[in-house]
């Protein structure tokens, strides 16, 4: 755990997973490009935010930052195994998110495209899911502590790897002064979704990049 600046750095743990749920679907789906250019709400982001931060308390390998004053979650660092086991509960849910499809469409293509021609094990890539910070308190370095606190975890576990989609130019820009660099791009003016360019008015974000850092 970490205290810096008044906000409070620590594991994803049950105790505080409604309050994770909460905090996702409020600050995600209308700062994130992809969410925001399909006109997700958040209602409808509930049901994927309650999938992901369930499984995230199950794999302890993400991070939460809490307003050390109110005890509030405030911000997310959604983390995973790349490697993971089918779930059929899971897929339920994912079936049942229709207008997600185009996201899961795109990122199931640019995450087969780094795995092409790869072996790779369990416990080896540390996959970033996604990361937030509630509105009135961005512009403070959380996301940057959250992203740094769950590095340190990767390197604890022995991970030898961290992969995340960025979707958007400042994540792309954050992620580069991390020290992740570009494997895998897939530019939104020409992604086809049925047939359809479902993200050709994602602008000023040019593609989505999926980032590796060797750790």
């Amino acid at each position: 755990m970490l205290v810096k600046d008044g906000i409070i750095y620590q594991l994803l743990a049950a105790p505080d997973l409604e309050a994770t749920i909460n905090c996702m679907a409020e600050a995600f789906p209308n700062s994130e490009p992809l969410t925001t250019a399909l006109g997700i709400t958040i209602d409808e982001f509930y049901p994927f935010a309650e999938l992901v931060c369930i499984q995230a308390v199950e794999e302890g390998l993400s991070h939460i930052a809490k307003d050390a004053n109110t005890g509030k979650v405030i911000g997310f660092r959604i983390s995973e195994d790349l490697i993971q086991e089918e779930s059929e509960e899971n897929n339920t849910v994912i079936n049942s998110l229709i207008k997600f499809y185009p996201i899961i469409s795109l990122l199931k293509d640019i995450k087969e495209a780094y795995l092409r021609d790869k072996i790779i094990q369990k416990g080896q890539v540390l996959h970033f899911i996604m990361v937030g910070v509630q509105k009135n308190y961005r512009n403070l370095n959380i996301a940057k502590n959250l992203i740094t606190e769950n590095l340190g975890l990767a390197e604890d576990k022995k991970f030898t790897t961290v992969i995340c989609e960025a979707t958007g130019k400042i994540s792309q820009h954050n992620a580069r002064k991390l020290g992740f660099n570009e494997i895998v791009a897939i530019e939104y003016k020409d992604y086809l979704y049925q047939g359809l360019k479902v993200f050709e008015k994602i602008e000023p974000h040019a593609k989505c990049i999926l980032m590796e850092k060797i750790i």
